[in-house]
């Protein structure tokens, strides 16, 4: 009788054991689903990364475009720049970036002194370039974006806008496209002894006064590229590239003289439509982490 009752009350006891466990289990279940993260955090657009770049190029050279293909062509140019990037998100998986940059160049071109005739042209100027990017992209690495351009100097200035898409394609594939349009103003300003009687003598293709009583010509630059890359396996990566350009306007510049077996001496003259059509396939190989 002792041996069945001990039985029974073991049997009792392993039933209470065994609901407990499943009392904790099931509320640490309801915990657990309580606590789970959201999938994708809202995020509104903060500073995420600032970018400071400095560059210097030199480059020297007998062939001179001012002075009609023989003359000095030293150029120094020194470049500074900043970009800042904010980066943000929904609840819906999206993400959200915006860049803001701007740049100033100093640079100091030998050949500028020979606009002037005499040398008396300043060698020197400078350029500020604003842009600004936004881009969206979604849970499935879609990205559809924008931006802005703009390129100030005394004798050129440029507006530039593009539009971007980018698909993830089956397994390891991606697909962008992007189109561009630029649209920039050329000061005539001619080599001294081939202005027009009437127009203001400037000494300097790169500054001075009366930048506002200079005629400007409009040039007009449009892009469009389409570009396949595919991941064939974790050592090789493919690419087939194509890209459309048309540009029509002054695609010279009025500064550059031409001679001429006679003598005589002209402002070089070019084309006002040029259109190209490049196409082109790159091929990566990853050898090793121990090569660069």
């Amino acid at each position: 009788m002792k041996k069945i009752c001990l039985t029974v009350i073991g049997l009792y006891l392993l039933f209470l054991h065994a609901f407990s466990q499943s009392a904790i289990k099931k509320d640490s279940t309801k915990a657990v689903v309580k606590e789970e993260a959201p999938a994708y955090i809202e995020k509104s657009l903060s500073l995420d990364e600032i970018n400071i770049v400095s560059s210097y190029y030199h480059q020297n050279g007998n062939h001179s475009a001012v002075t009609g293909g023989i003359g000095t062509e030293l150029v120094t140019d020194i470049s500074n720049g900043i970009d800042l990037k904010f980066i943000g998100s929904d609840l819906d998986g999206y993400k959200y970036t915006l860049t803001a940059g701007l740049g100033i160049d100093y640079h100091t071109a030998a050949s500028s002194a020979y606009v002037n005739k005499s040398g008396a042209s300043s060698t020197g100027g400078t350029r500020v370039y604003p842009s600004i990017n936004y881009s969206e992209e979604n849970k499935k690495g879609t990205i559809k974006g924008i931006g802005l351009y703009y390129s100030a100097e005394y004798n050129y200035h440029s507006f530039g806008i593009d539009a971007n898409y980018s698909k993830k394609i089956g397994h390891g594939g991606e697909l962008s496209t992007k189109i561009t349009a630029y649209f920039d103003k050329v000061k005539l300003i001619y080599p001294s002894e081939l202005r027009p009687i009437t127009a203001q003598v400037v000494t300097s293709a790169s500054s001075g006064g009366g930048a506002n009583s200079i005629p400007s010509s409009p040039r007009y630059t449009y892009t469009g590229s389409v570009a396949y890359s595919q991941i064939v396996n974790k050592n090789i990566q493919a690419s087939l590239l194509l890209d459309a350009v048309a540009q029509n306007g002054l695609l010279s510049l009025p500064f550059h003289r031409v001679y001429f077996d006679d003598g005589t001496v002209h402002v070089k003259n070019l084309p006002d439509l040029r259109f190209k059509l490049p196409v082109g396939f790159r091929l990566n190989y990853f050898i090793s982490e121990n090569i660069f």
